[in-house]
């Protein structure tokens, strides 16, 4: 099955009604969902998703069709096969000119810092990582402080996992980016469910997303690198901050005798 026999398949058994929309009035792969949502305004359709194979042909199929906007949010994102694949699709949608938005937790991230960097720097790509203080760009002396001193900090995680494209079309539920969330790990799969969001409720997946994205712990990639001295969310002053965090803890727990040093230490 093609995929967009696929997607016309969900829409069949999106709950929208018998009333079919011709798509005349619209261009493209995604006049269906175009056409779907005017003719059923203020209603939501739902489609679940229960095979890895659609799930994973369904983000894809709606990446490349994906024509203004796509937001992606995951608590997991790996370096496998999955992974890769899905940052290539939104590299492809960036250089057609669709603005391209992610944020991905920071604990579970193993992508190389050099990839994220690079795939940050295309013009209509942005990304930000969720309360960065054990993974991206962060020193590991920085990540030995944070874990002794900041535990209730570092624990708070985000753990949503939502795709939305054009503000129109959304897929959310339990899987991350990465390849046992699809049937492809050859060790083990993890069994999960996705649905597919189209029409009014996806108005509430974007603004879920947009209040993550405003969000204070939501930090640009591009910040949490160092860039000379005094620049960057590791800065020379957060650094010494967090030293002296480090020496206060230690004072409290262990003893008195520690001296909080005058200057900030060596960056790495």
């Amino acid at each position: 099955m093609s995929v967009q026999r696929w997607l016309v398949t969900c829409l069949l058994f999106l709950g929208l009604g018998p009333t079919w929309a011709a798509p005349a009035a619209y261009t493209g792969p995604m006049a269906i969902v175009d056409a779907q949502v005017q003719a059923h305004p203020g209603r939501t359709g739902v489609y679940v998703l229960e095979a890895p194979v659609e799930a994973l042909l369904g983000r894809a199929w709606l990446a490349d069709s994906a024509r203004e906007s796509i937001e992606v949010q995951y608590f997991i994102w790996s370096t496998d096969n999955i992974g890769i694949l899905a940052a290539e699709a939104l590299l492809r949608a960036a250089e057609r000119g669709v603005r391209v938005r992610v944020i991905v937790d920071d604990l579970m991230i193993d992508a190389p810092d050099k990839s994220l960097l690079a795939l940050a720097r295309h013009p209509n790509v942005d990304i930000r990582i969720y309360n960065p203080l054990t993974s991206v760009g962060v020193p590991l002396m920085t990540r030995v402080i944070n874990a002794v001193t900041r535990f209730r900090a570092v624990n708070q995680r985000m753990h949503d996992k939502t795709l939305v494209v054009d503000g129109k079309v959304a897929i959310t539920g339990g899987r991350n980016m990465a390849a046992e969330y699809f049937d492809y790990n050859h060790r083990y799969n993890f069994r999960d469910s996705d649905v597919v969001l189209l029409g009014e409720a996806v108005k509430s997946v974007q603004q879920n997303f947009e209040r993550f994205w405003s969000s204070e712990l939501s930090v640009p990639v591009e910040s949490l690198y160092f860039r000379g001295e005094g620049h960057g969310y590791y800065s020379v002053d957060n650094k010494l901050k967090f030293h002296q965090q480090l020496l206060a803890f230690l004072d409290r727990h262990i003893g008195s005798g520690w001296q909080a040093p005058a200057q900030a230490p060596a960056a790495p």
